[in-house]
């Protein structure tokens, strides 16, 4: 793959207003968007915090507008943390604390561009080599302008950003299912007070173990699913059949007491039958 520089797959590049001609005192309650660090800081676009300016002030400013496509740069405090404007953003304009790119989209996805500056080795290493620590005094257009990365082509950008996309959809799968399962734990222990917090604890992470290798909720769990994840989970650890029915009764326990409490309709342990251990 070709070796190409940030400025050559871009078709603008710049920051925002500098600090005189945009006051904090000419923040107002609603009108046109400003963006800054809290919009990019997570590495994708957040809400988290909206500044507005009235729409006679964007008039003067509106060189600085950001548009849906746009790769947002943090180049202040933390720095080099990325995020693509969304398609439905209003409009809205950067600080000074943000550089803005917009991509040549014939040769560059915007949300490869974005992920390059998160993951891409040559990327990271000239950035980390600009730092002091964790957080740089700051990063600058000539800086952004000359990182230089491994351009794949554009069909295979695309696809990297689908499969990227489906694996953090995964993450967020998993991550609900485990939050579920806490709170359902956190129930189970306040009414089997007979159990004691070990017990309960080896259920927890059973079944914690379960919902991350299938990725859906509890509620949703077919018997065949359960039937796969205790055959990998053998052949993959190799343990002996005791171990593999110890977890089996553990999960049958769990969601027993899941179809009890009326959370699921019936237990897809109940077709999974105790398994030989001689």
């Amino acid at each position: 793959w070709k070796e190409v520089t940030i400025a050559e797959v871009c078709i603008d590049m710049r920051t925002g207003p500098f600090g005189s001609s945009l006051h904090h005192d000419e923040f107002v309650d609603k009108g046109v968007f400003v963006l800054g660090i809290d919009n990019a800081v997570e590495n994708t676009f957040s809400y988290n915090r909206m500044r507005y300016i009235t729409e006679e002030k964007y008039e003067k400013l509106k060189r600085y507008t950001v548009y849906p496509g746009d790769v947002i740069i943090t180049i202040m405090g933390t720095v080099g943390k990325a995020a693509v404007i969304p398609k439905n953003m209003p409009k809205a304009i950067n600080t000074k604390h943000l550089a803005c790119l917009t991509p040549n989209t014939e040769i560059v996805d915007s949300y490869f561009l974005v992920n390059a500056f998160q993951i891409h080795p040559l990327i990271r290493h000239q950035l980390e080599s600009q730092c002091k620590g964790a957080i740089m005094d700051g990063l600058n257009l000539t800086i952004i302008k000359g990182l230089k990365f491994k351009l794949p082509p554009i069909k295979l950008q695309r696809k990297f950003v689908e499969f990227y996309n489906q694996v953090n959809k995964s993450k967020v799968t998993v991550q609900k299912a485990l939050e579920e399962t806490q709170i359902l734990f956190d129930s189970l222990m306040q009414q089997y007070e007979g159990c004691s917090e070990r017990t309960i604890q080896y259920y927890k992470s059973t079944a914690e173990d379960l919902l991350s290798k299938i990725e859906v909720s509890v509620r949703k769990i077919p018997t065949e699913e359960i039937r796969s994840y205790l055959s990998e989970y053998q052949k993959e650890s190799k343990c002996t059949n005791v171990t593999i029915d110890n977890i089996r009764r553990n999960l049958s326990s769990f969601f027993s007491w899941l179809e009890k409490e009326d959370y699921i309709l019936k237990s897809p342990m109940r077709r999974i039958h105790k398994i030989k251990t001689k």
